[in-house]
């Protein structure tokens, strides 16, 4: 029998993947969440993965020529999957940690009262975002730089998850429910999601593509460059009162932050 599956379960099996498909790995694409062992009132976390529609389809496939995409395969994607995500977020979290800028991260949650952080909070994390940005750059940059596709794929998207963490930090000088009542790491999530949809769907021209096309490559250094507008606009936006920082030259440090630069 067919059953929905609880809110905080989609929610939680959406976020540990991405919302990205665990076999593909081609973010931005239309996914669903698919049960496993095809028992549609098994909700279990464990037997819940995130499939592309292609996917999914040849998850679908019995018998004939077609090679059907077996359980025991999904779960290996899903379990690789997840971890590289994890991996992503536990470096990202250890940057912002090391810049002493995790502090506010208790404020992403949708609760009353709302206390905003200070001003002086706002200004020492402004400060350090070009510091951290040039950490996150070369940390990834050997994997960038490696020429392999799935390398260079992973180092953007390690650049992008740290960005994806300042922007989470600057949010909570929000109130809640400023984001569409979203919490600022359920917006900039779905957000950044959106953007590899848009650059993926401009791109890809329908014929289909390898795993390993480096139109991955491409579209993840589209979204970086995109987040780094964002990053920027929303700086200026928090401090565009302020007398306390030039703006300008803070402007100069943070375009200066990548290695290549």
């Amino acid at each position: 029998m067919r059953t929905s599956i609880p809110d905080d379960v989609a929610a939680r099996v959406l976020h540990s993947h991405d919302r990205t498909c665990s076999v593909c790995t081609i973010r931005g694409r239309r996914v669903q969440i698919h049960h496993i062992d095809e028992d549609h009132a098994n909700h279990d976390f464990d037997n819940l993965t995130i499939l592309c529609l292609d996917c999914h389809a040849e998850s679908q496939i019995k018998g004939g020529f077609a090679r059907k995409l077996g359980d025991t395969e999904v779960r290996l994607h899903r379990g690789e999957w997840m971890r590289r995500v994890a991996e992503r977020r536990a470096r990202a979290d250890e940057l912002l940690v090391a810049m002493q800028v995790g502090a506010t991260a208790a404020n992403t949650a949708l609760y009353e009262p709302w206390m905003k952080p200070s001003e002086q909070e706002l200004v020492e994390l402004v400060q350090k975002i070009p510091d951290i940005m040039r950490e996150a750059e070369e940390d990834a940059a050997p994997r960038i730089d490696s020429g392999v596709t799935a390398e260079m794929v992973e180092g953007t998207y390690s650049i992008i998850e740290v960005m994806r963490g300042i922007l989470v930090r600057l949010g909570t000088w929000y109130p809640p429910r400023h984001f569409g009542g979203k919490t600022p790491d359920q917006f900039f999530e779905e957000l950044e999601s959106s953007k590899f949809g848009l650059y993926w769907s401009l791109y890809d021209n329908g014929d289909g593509l390898p795993k390993g096309s480096i139109l991955k490559v491409i579209v993840a250094g589209t979204v970086l460059e995109d987040m780094k507008g964002l990053l920027e606009t929303a700086v200026e936006a928090l401090i565009m009162d302020f007398d306390t920082i030039d703006l300008v030259a803070w402007r100069e440090r943070f375009r200066r932050t990548s290695p290549q630069a």
